[in-house]
C-alpha cells in the first residue's frame, strides 16, 4: 500500500499540517471503512485549517473540559463543543482499535492504571 505524506504550511503559523494521503483508495486501519473515510473527509477537509493535532482534536469536540472550582476538582469528560457528527463517525472505528489494536489496548490499560474512566 502506497502512501505519501503531504506537508502544507499552516496559514496561521509556522506548525505544519500534515496530510496522509491513501493512494489506492483502501485503508489498512482495522474498523476504518469507506463510509468512515468519506465523512471524515467531508468534515476534516481541508486540512490546511488545522495547524496542530490539538486543533482538529477541539473541532471534533474530543477535548476534555476542565471542571473544577476552588475546592472541588471533578472528573474532565470530553467537550462535546464540537462536530457531533464526527465523533460519532469515529466511535465505532475507537472501540475496534481498542480491541484489535496493541498500541490503544495498553494506552487504554495506562489510563486505567492512573484512575481514568474505562474506554468503552
Amino acid at each position: 500500500m502506497n502512501k505519501t505524506t503531504q506537508r502544507r504550511s499552516c496559514p496561521r503559523g509556522g506548525r505544519m499540517a500534515v496530510e496522509s494521503v491513501t493512494e489506492c483508495g483502501r485503508n489498512t486501519h482495522p474498523g476504518i471503512g469507506e463510509n468512515t473515510t468519506a465523512t471524515l473527509l467531508a468534515f476534516i477537509s481541508p486540512f490546511e485549517r488545522f495547524c496542530s493535532a490539538k486543533q482538529l482534536v477541539a473541532y471534533a469536540g474530543l477535548n476534555p473540559r476542565i471542571r473544577q472550582s476552588a475546592q472541588w476538582a471533578g472528573k474532565s469528560p470530553i467537550a462535546k463543543t464540537g462536530n457531533v457528527l464526527l465523533r460519532k463517525a469515529l466511535y465505532m472505528p475507537a472501540l475496534t482499535a481498542k480491541r484489535y489494536n496493541a498500541v490503544i489496548m495498553a494506552f487504554c490499560s495506562r489510563l486505567l492504571a492512573r484512575g481514568k474512566r474505562p474506554c468503552r
